[in-house]
């Protein structure tokens, strides 16, 4: 069931990738290269995948399997990958940030970040991973549509910033910040109820609770800086 796994991420990038596209040519109403998209898209996706990659060795590896290249192609972290795809993120920014309607581009992109999460999880029900219940209204919602879900409010609130509040002068409301801060209150919050959770021990936590923590305490303390 990888494959279809892979195939969900598939469409989110591609549906990721054009939207961002298409806000990005309407809010700034001017022609970018396309070698500009091909870098900024190439950075990000591929920053994503090597520290998505490394958190998983550092946290989850199995030492222990009997074909260690198997083990590593068969695991990832969504959370690294996210935290490597905003650190691409900034230094694209930090680079461009000169010349208007690349920044203009950069500031759109966030909105995209979750369509990637949204087609991710969904990929994740149908592969059988990432796996719990919630309880809602009597109702059991499987974990993985729960957190489609999550991310889908995560666009949409991105999505109304970038729309009606671009001119605002409040940092809390730009869509980078908003996917941040959503990103680590997921995984905070959803692994109380993921079946594969391993809690650190003697706490209640587990070791991508404690990182979401500090994901989330950082992304709070940068923003306020910039205030």
């Amino acid at each position: 069931m990888i494959e279809l796994y892979g195939l969900f991420i598939l469409i989110g990038i591609i549906l990721a990738t054009y939207t961002w596209v298409a806000l990005t040519q309407r809010s700034t109403r001017s022609d970018i290269k396309w070698s500009i998209y091909s870098e900024i898209i190439l950075t990000i996706y591929l920053s994503a995948i090597i520290s998505g990659k490394i958190l998983y060795i550092m946290l989850d590896f199995d030492w222990n399997h009997e074909n260690l290249i198997e083990s590593i192609q068969a695991g990832f972290s969504v959370l690294g990958a996210s935290f490597g795809g905003i650190v691409a993120y900034s230094y694209l920014y930090k680079k461009y940030c000169k010349i208007y309607n690349i920044q203009k581009a950069l500031y759109t992109l966030p909105v995209a970040f979750p369509i990637l999460h949204i087609f991710g999880r969904i990929g994740c029900y149908f592969s059988g991973c990432c796996g719990g219940i919630i309880h809602i209204l009597n109702h059991n919602i499987p974990l993985q549509i729960a957190s489609s879900t999550w991310y889908l409010l995560c666009f949409l609130l991105g999505f109304f910033a970038f729309s009606k509040l671009k001119n605002k002068k409040n940092i809390f409301l730009s869509p980078i910040t908003i996917y941040s801060i959503f990103v680590a209150l997921e995984r905070f919050i959803f692994d109380f109820f993921r079946e594969d959770s391993v809690l650190i021990a003697n706490t209640i936590m587990t070791k991508y609770q404690l990182i979401s923590f500090f994901y989330l305490a950082i992304t709070i303390a940068v923003t306020k800086s910039k205030q």
